[in-house]
């Protein structure tokens, strides 16, 4: 797994075979001897708050919220019947039926000019507007040249997607007004009924295709496409992760871990790594489980799970990461946590304090990994470190950027731009706007790598703060801080402008404790000072006392929001 450095400053991942160059084959791969699995589809697995074994059975825990809906037998059932239908007569045509959630369930079936899909809360963020939802779903229409687009959803979600321009709703279970899953696909002899009998191709006749809505850390639509190819592949390569891990970590077999994965499952990372997953491996336990704005997923049920399960590896989204780690010491410790040994946060940003409490949350607890990527790129790397992010996948290229668009060498910093062996298609519409010519994705992020391969993230490019002719990094001030002075519990630092228009750092602090009436400035400046801390570095812009960091659900700092919150502050504590 050797990372190569060429004389144009790109650096590569290993170049591994992919598992497939055409979709007859990757279907045919992945049908296997998975019950689920049948030549023509990846399967259907139903789930809802259960964890699923590797005997393939359901394992049902608490669900204090399951909703009145079809049981995982009839659905699956249900859903093997139209396969084999479609399959019997449109054998040209390649789809996927993806796994259902509770109450956000929803699969795409790319074929005979239909696109699929579940309900669009799971297509969008709650607090994606109306109007954003009818236009993204028109593009979908007009670009894919479908005939119709079908929403298949829980009875509660039909008044919220009614009147969003989808042709057809379908509801899991009987209502009045609306066909419901059961009336799709049985008749009163028990027959499969046709109702797809039209004629009409595709442009994606030939793919399976599945698009993701949300980005990752802003939740926004981006409209990005993904292939048959591009899934496979990527389920593929990072198949090897918990090898890499079992580098680390010397007793345990990778074959044998045990998995828990908990992340949104129409972000990329969960769909990947679920389906990966879930697919006939050496593996044992699967929990997926999206939280939505009907359903509360406490973090008691969280550690319930982990307790029942007994996973050896958390793969989670930062959002679940944070939840835990927000939980009070008496409640962890009323449960047995004591199987977790590794912990995965999907594209998080995990700091020296989260790592503290974790490990005396999870007692077994001997790495936190690190996921590197986006929305577009999928996972790029992984760190198991806590200085850098790790070495590229497979098939991966990556460079750094300086202004000018001009490729660096190692162990200089600029933009990180990645070119990604097996991530998104393309994008629906017209974005093409951070893509290079020669198919780089700009990340956001300002970084280097060094002589090794080993990728080091500095700050998201937007927060880079420029200081008389100096780069600096909010994150690294931040860390220092947090570091040195044992009474700081967080702190945001950003940029702004002096009277004199000259760009200082300020910052923001939430304190466990200080001696009161001392001025928090010249405490601060002779920490700098003790530790020889360059001056333009130091925080000139002043300090403020607040109650909180404005952060995102996945431990990100709003950082536009600091200076406001600055303005609004106590200087003294």
């Amino acid at each position: 797994m050797i990372n190569v450095i060429e004389n144009d400053g790109t650096l590569r991942g290993p170049n591994l075979q992919p598992i497939a160059n055409n979709h007859d084959t990757a279907l045919n791969d992945f049908s296997c001897s998975n019950k689920y699995l049948t030549p023509r589809h990846l399967g259907v697995i139903y789930l809802d708050h259960l964890c699923y074994s590797n005997k393939g059975s359901f394992l049902s825990y608490e669900n204090e919220h399951r909703s009145n809906s079809i049981s995982p037998r009839e659905f699956v059932k249900y859903t093997k019947r139209f396969a084999h239908f479609i399959s019997e007569r449109h054998g040209n045509a390649r789809f996927a039926t993806v796994l259902l959630l509770n109450n956000t369930r929803f699969f795409f079936i790319p074929v005979v000019g239909t696109w699929f899909l579940g309900s669009s809360v799971s297509l969008f963020q709650p607090s994606s507007s109306r109007e954003t939802i009818e236009r993204q779903l028109m593009i979908l229409k007009e670009e894919l040249n479908l005939e119709e687009i079908v929403v298949i959803t829980e009875t509660f979600a039909i008044p919220k997607i009614s009147n969003i321009g989808v042709d057809r709703i379908i509801s899991l279970t009987p209502v009045p007004g609306y066909m419901s899953l059961q009336e799709i696909f049985m008749n009163d002899d028990n027959e499969v009924v046709e109702i797809f009998n039209r004629e009409g191709t595709t442009s994606l006749q030939s793919e399976i295709a599945v698009t993701f809505w949300t980005s990752g850390s802003t939740g926004e639509p981006k409209g990005v496409l993904y292939s048959a190819e591009n899934i496979l592949n990527s389920i593929h390569y990072c198949s090897y992760v918990p090898f890499q891990i079992h580098h680390v970590i010397k007793n345990y077999e990778p074959s044998s871990l045990r998995l828990m994965i908990l992340t949104n499952f129409f972000h990329p990372g969960g769909f990947t790594e679920g389906l990966r997953n879930i697919l006939p491996q050496k593996r044992t336990g699967i929990i997926l489980r999206s939280p939505n704005e009907y359903v509360d997923f406490s973090t008691t049920h969280l550690f319930n799970a982990i307790q029942t399960t007994k996973p050896n590896m958390i793969i989670c989204s930062p959002e679940f990461a944070v939840k835990m780690n927000g939980a009070s010491n008496d409640l962890s410790s009323q449960f047995d946590l004591s199987s977790v040994f590794v912990i995965y946060p999907i594209g998080g940003s995990i700091n020296t304090n989260y790592e503290k409490k974790a490990r005396n949350q999870f007692p077994s607890l001997k790495m936190i990994c690190k996921g590197y990527g986006s929305t577009e790129t999928l996972s790029i790397s992984l760190g198991i470190s806590d200085q850098h992010l790790g070495r590229l996948f497979p098939k991966y290229q990556l460079r750094i950027l300086n202004p000018n668009g001009e490729p660096l060498g190692p162990n200089s910093v600029g933009d990180i731009v990645v070119k990604p062996g097996y991530g998104m298609r393309r994008y629906i519409g017209d974005h093409e706007y951070n893509i290079t010519q020669d198919g780089f994705f700009y990340m956001g992020d300002v970084g280097y790598y060094d002589s090794a391969g080993k990728i080091f993230f500095k700050c998201r490019s937007k927060d880079l703060v420029k200081v008389h002719n100096h780069h600096v990094y909010p994150q690294e001030i931040e860390s220092f801080i947090s570091s040195k002075c044992s009474f700081v519990k967080d702190i945001g630092v950003f940029g702004q402008k002096d009277k004199n228009g000259i760009e200082r750092l300020s910052g923001v602090i939430v304190l466990h404790h200080i001696e009161k009436g001392l001025s928090l400035q010249n405490v601060l400046e002779r920490t700098f000072e003790a530790y020889k801390f360059p001056r333009y570095k130091w925080l000139q812009g002043g300090v403020r006392v607040t109650s909180a960091i404005p952060r995102n659900a996945n431990g990100k700092i709003f950082r536009g929001r600091l200076p406001l919150l600055f303005n609004n502050a106590s200087e003294n504590v």
